[in-house]
């Protein structure tokens, strides 16, 4: 894993440090079983292993997804006192037993003990100069982190910090105050208290070191590698049946993150996974957003849509005077169906309401001030909708030299990176108002996906969890949090790419192959940031945590948006290789001799 260092002639110099072998972490693993197995009274005595070219290990076990013990060993401990030490808590978590009929639930209980280990290699002196630079230099979920205070030492391994929502910055400065017993003397920010102050005056040394991690899913199960708490997606995996079954995973989820009352639903906002907390109520216009990426999923998250979009309407009308949520709203009508909206009186007056308040937002020249530059390709869309789907005569030429205005002004201020910013609203719009014509922008629409692709990292980066992530600006450009790499962000865009596949405008036929064949490592990533059956190991309540999108690979959370974005780019996905399909038969049914019946699905 390289870091960089100056060398006597000023240029860097690449630092490396040896992880272990994932052998290692296996034979660390099966003895932590084997010693869960003699709690139980089963078994024979078993030696420990010696963890060749470990530098610390740590031994965490669970019981139905709550962590019971976690003992973190340092240098010359040896695996055995560790495994002691976490047994020891475990058994002072489990309710001690009075009789004999206790005592073989509680055996019983032992045996549904869940272990994972985490065995860390080669370390290396962490240097950063402020604790805010520790972010961007410890890889966050894959490097344990060693605090020295005097003569005391703790070590932090990543499922740790993942599991407390904790960055390498805050982790690093809680050992300093732990360790040195004043909470007062690291002060990120502050003068003579940042990281490399203190290393200076209090002797703080930090190191950081690569982690191999493994867990049993099923007690005395078989051991899985872990890449930052989950399981790597393998490109092979993403088909045509794995994007239908994910894009329902991600329907139950976003159902389940609804709660209903007789004064309409809610729903929850964020959700923290590993805390089992939700943290907000989502807004008016997260719920209207959220509406309009269900109804391109089909039947079934159309009618969790129209649910939903409903209690805005009925419940909280008062949202609609917010051009963002407005347009939200009279996107979801449109792609609902202008029957449908039509024939609810409520559903359109309400329409008739956001009409007057987009009618507002642009003047056919300049956007008004109330709209913010990140929303205006979500009300460019619904001026689009409200020109074509639903048009009034009276006001018909008006209203589409508006959306065009408005869709152009966002063009021609975009340069390819930034176009990004507004997709896929501003792709939708301009396919909206070409109808069945050319589409004018279609050249700087393919620049885009150019770009996209040349900005998805790939498989031999040497992360595999990162493959088919798009790093928007520069290539090290990093989040708030001063942390590197991509996230839920990603699908943003490729929501759009994968709708243009399937129109003939955008791309070739010669190109849908050479297309898709760069739009799945994308659609694998996606499917990453979801929690699994494997990634829920450390979850209290699995079912609300599973198929949950997260922030990124190091981020936990499950914001509303990123599980709705990624549903919108995994059905147009589907929607495009289906349609892929049907023309392929087509042109075989055609170019044969003899008909033959399509493909069976």
């Amino acid at each position: 894993m390289p870091a960089q260092a100056v060398g006597a002639s000023g240029k860097a110099v690449v630092q490396t440090t040896t992880p272990v072998d994932s052998g290692t972490a296996r034979i660390a693993l099966t003895y932590v079983q084997q010693r869960l197995k003699r709690w139980c009274g089963e078994g024979e005595e078993v030696a420990a292993p010696v963890l060749t070219g470990a530098t610390a290990v740590c031994v965490t076990l669970r019981l139905q997804g709550e962590t019971i013990a976690r003992a973190e060993g340092d240098g010359a401990e040896s695996l055995e006192a560790v495994v002691t030490r976490a047994l020891a808590s475990a058994d002072a978590k489990i309710p001690a037993a009075n009789d004999a009929l206790q005592q073989q639930a509680r055996r019983e209980m032992f045996k549904r003990v869940l272990a994972g280990v985490e065995v860390s290699g080669e370390r290396l002196p962490l240097e950063a100069a402020t604790f805010a630079q520790a972010n961007s230099d410890v890889k966050h979920g894959l490097e344990a982190i060693w605090v020295e205070v005097g003569e005391t030492r703790e070590v932090i391994f990543p499922q740790r910090m993942m599991q407390s929502g904790d960055l390498p910055a805050a982790a690093i400065v809680s050992s300093i105050a732990l360790l040195s017993g004043d909470p007062a003397i690291p002060m990120p920010g502050v003068a003579g208290q940042e990281l490399g102050d203190l290393r200076r005056t209090k002797g703080v040394r930090v190191w950081r070191g690569p982690v191999v991690q493994m867990v049993e899913l099923r007690a005395g199960g078989p051991g899985l590698l872990l890449m930052r708490s989950s399981r790597v997606v393998e490109l092979r995996e993403v088909n045509l049946p794995m994007l239908r079954q994910y894009r329902e995973q991600l329907i139950d989820h976003i159902a389940s993150r609804v709660a209903r009352s007789p004064d309409g639903s809610q729903l929850f906002a964020t959700y923290l996974p590993f805390q089992d907390r939700a943290d907000s109520v989502a807004s008016a216009l997260q719920r209207a957003v959220l509406c309009a990426t269900l109804v391109r999923s089909g039947d079934r998250g159309s009618k969790l849509a129209r649910e939903l979009l409903g209690d805005v309407i009925k419940f909280d009308a008062t949202s609609l005077n917010e051009p963002t949520t407005a347009a939200a709203c009279v996107v979801t009508m449109a792609w609902l169906g202008s029957d449908a909206t039509l024939a609810d009186e409520s559903w359109k007056a309400a329409l008739e309401k956001t009409r007057v308040v987009i009618g507002k937002s642009h003047d056919g020249e300049n956007w008004a001030e109330t709209v913010l530059p990140g929303s205006r390709a979500m009300v460019a869309l619904a001026m689009a909708e409200l020109a074509t789907t639903f048009a009034v005569d009276a006001t018909r030429e008006v209203d589409l030299s508006r959306a065009r205005s408005g869709v152009r002004s966002l063009l021609m201020q975009a340069t390819p990176g930034a176009l990004v910013t507004h997709m896929p609203w501003l792709g939708y719009a301009t396919q909206r108002l070409a109808g069945e014509g050319e589409i004018a922008s279609a050249p700087a629409l393919r620049e885009m996906r150019a770009m996209l692709w040349e900005r998805t990292i790939r498989a031999e980066s040497g992360q595999a969890d990162l493959e088919g992530g798009i790093v928007f600006g520069t290539r090290d450009a990093r989040d708030a949090s001063g942390i590197a790499g991509p996230t839920w962000s990603t699908a943003r865009p490729v929501a759009f790419a994968a709708a243009m596949l399937r129109d003939e405008r955008l791309t070739d036929a010669d190109e849908l192959y050479p297309q898709l064949s760069k739009l799945l490592p994308s659609m694998r990533f996606l499917r990453q940031l979801s929690i699994d059956d494997a990634s829920a190991f450390a979850c209290p309540q699995p079912k609300r945590a599973m198929w949950g999108v997260r922030v990124s690979p190091w981020d936990q959370r499950q914001p509303i948006e990123s599980s709705a974005m990624a549903l919108l780019a995994v059905s147009e996905a589907v929607t495009s290789i289906e349609e892929m399909g049907r023309r392929a038969a087509k042109h075989q049914l055609e170019t044969s001799d003899q008909p033959k019946s399509s493909p069976t699905k």
